[in-house]
């Protein structure tokens, strides 16, 4: 699996244009049948928070413990609950300039983010990315029971690593 990781890591870093290299392999016609849990990044090894009785100052704290730029949450029963990126803090300080210290959970979190189901082949993984208007950096993965087994982060999938 590492080569793989290897050959799309030198395709980007080698092009003249890393943002150019990007957008080929986003429209390239690509049929590969890997399964995004061949290769994501391991439940255990990401930053995951039960939403019930997380703070504001906990998500934080997480985020930058882990380099990731998010935090994933999980409701009472386990599942997946949504996520709070560095985009989703940004945009719920400037909710609140006024008064930071009113910033609430709920002002950070995502509950409906684009997420990848672990059976999904790069195939499709590719066409959900191109299918949004906006830039993705990072999906959970989540299996048939809504609970997270894993993540893509396109950073590690550049640099090579899972």
């Amino acid at each position: 699996m590492g080569v793989h990781s290897v050959v799309s890591g030198s395709y980007l870093v080698n092009h003249a244009s890393i943002g150019a290299a990007m957008l080929n392999l986003r429209l390239e016609d690509v049929h590969s049948q890997y399964h995004i849990r061949d290769f994501m990044i391991e439940k255990e090894d990401l930053p995951i928070l039960p939403y019930y009785k997380t703070s504001f100052v906990e998500v934080l704290q997480t985020i930058e413990k882990y380099k990731f730029g998010f935090v994933f949450f999980t409701d009472t029963e386990g599942k997946f609950a949504g996520l709070a990126s560095n985009a989703d803090v940004r945009k719920g300080l400037l909710k609140n300039l006024s008064d930071l210290n009113q910033t609430r959970l709920e002002d950070i979190t995502n509950f409906n983010p684009v997420v990848l189901q672990d059976h999904a082949t790069i195939s499709e993984m590719l066409d959900l990315i191109q299918s949004k208007k906006f830039p993705v950096n990072f999906l959970p993965v989540i299996n048939e029971e809504a609970r997270i087994t894993g993540a893509v982060t396109f950073f590690n999938l550049i640099k090579g690593e899972s």
